[in-house]
């Protein structure tokens, strides 16, 4: 009767070290699926967000190309204004040019 109370104790023993090892197996497989899940979302974090300095590199760096194209532009549209700007005023001045020498060989021939 004792041996066969120590097999049913031996049995259940063997039972509950059983349990005890697959249960510590599924823990030990949840840690590690989700430490897993962790570290895809971290490493999908990372590459969807930029770090701030990152962030306001990019952005110094973009307002600088900004600035140089717009003084760019503006030296362009100076050059352009004051070249129409001296046409308009060498047209004026050879059309009065022309006035006054019709004018002054109007007065000679009147003289």
């Amino acid at each position: 009767m004792q041996m066969d109370y120590e097999n049913v104790i031996q049995r259940k023993l063997k039972e509950v070290h059983e349990d005890a090892s697959l249960e510590v197996s599924r823990i030990k497989s949840m840690e590690r699926e989700s430490r897993s899940q962790l570290e895809n979302r971290v490493t999908r974090f990372e590459k969807e967000y930029i770090l701030k300095a990152n962030h306001e590199s990019i952005l110094a760096s973009e307002m600088l190309d900004m600035r140089t194209k717009h003084l760019h532009e503006v030296k362009d549209l100076e050059e352009k204004f004051e070249r129409e700007y001296a046409e308009k005023l060498k047209s004026i001045i050879q059309n009065n040019k022309s006035e006054y020498e019709t004018n002054i060989a109007s007065l000679k021939g009147i003289l």
